[in-house]
């Protein structure tokens, strides 16, 4: 899978695989991609997705909030956008217009305010293009 020169927004569910060894498959693919696009210095989180990422690993994964802070290191040097009022208008056009949820929505809004071609997730339809960002499944064999 070739990335180009683009900057690319990973979704929680990326970070939690690749936080997360219960599922092996999953953990060395999100890792791999991560670590592919770690080397461009191409990433963007949203606070969004930080803010997923430790709820989910301290409640689903009853991790120790410690552990999750050392978690949290891999993300460090990635650029972190958050959301505004905009974005969230925004979210909300996406959501009605493509019937998608809507925090999925606000990912795409902000990957796509961010100036991100392509978005990482296993929750959206692959090889979707919303708001001129390209939806990729990283764990879809192609």
């Amino acid at each position: 899978m070739t990335l180009g020169g683009n900057k690319v927004f990973l979704d929680t569910n990326i970070w939690v695989y690749a936080a997360d060894a219960s599922d092996l498959t999953k953990m060395v693919a999100a890792r791999q991609l991560v670590n592919r696009v770690r080397l461009e210095n191409r990433i963007v989180v949203s606070v969004q997705s930080l803010g997923e990422f430790c709820n989910v690993t301290t409640r689903m994964y009853k991790r120790d909030f410690s552990k999750v802070w050392t978690a949290l290191k891999m993300l460090e040097g990635f650029e972190v956008v958050s959301a505004d009022a905009e974005t969230i208008a925004f979210a909300l056009d996406i959501a009605e217009k493509h019937k998608i949820a809507f925090w999925d929505a606000m990912l795409v809004a902000t990957a796509s305010e961010a100036g991100c071609t392509t978005l990482y997730s296993e929750d959206l339809n692959h090889n979707q293009v919303i708001s001129g960002v390209k939806i990729m499944n990283p764990f879809i064999e192609e």
